[in-house]
């Protein structure tokens, strides 16, 4: 079930536990994932040069991925500390656009639009 994501519901018990919140597992239900509607085998990912830095240097920041041209976010992640970062199950025939955000509000935020996912090819080349 990859596009499928899990949330739990809270529920207060009775009796001996009254007034705890208690996690419910059995009665877990499953939410469709974004990727549901943009799942695919593409990436969008910053190696090398297209790492995340911060005053040239390579940083951890915040990362938004929405959807074109409804602007519907998809997926966000963090940078990790080498600025590198991977968006995956992405649609191949969509188009994104990319928002990296700095939490210490030093800089504004930084955009890339238009952008394809890439796909490997089994066989190499």
């Amino acid at each position: 079930m990859p596009n499928y994501v899990f949330r739990s519901r809270l529920a207060v018990k009775r009796g001996k536990l009254r007034g705890k919140i208690v996690n419910r597992i059995g009665r877990s239900r499953t939410v469709k994932s974004p990727h549901w509607k943009y799942g695919g085998h593409g990436y969008i990912a910053g190696e090398g040069t297209g790492i995340v830095t911060v005053g040239g240097r390579p940083a951890s920041r915040r990362i938004y991925l929405f959807a074109r041209p409804n602007m519907y976010c998809i997926a966000d992640t963090w940078s990790a500390e080498d600025g590198s970062y991977r968006f995956d199950r992405l649609k191949e025939d969509e188009e994104y656009l990319m928002v990296a955000t700095d939490y210490k509000k030093q800089y504004e935020p930084v955009s890339y639009d238009f952008i394809k996912p890439y796909v490997e090819r089994d066989g190499g080349g």
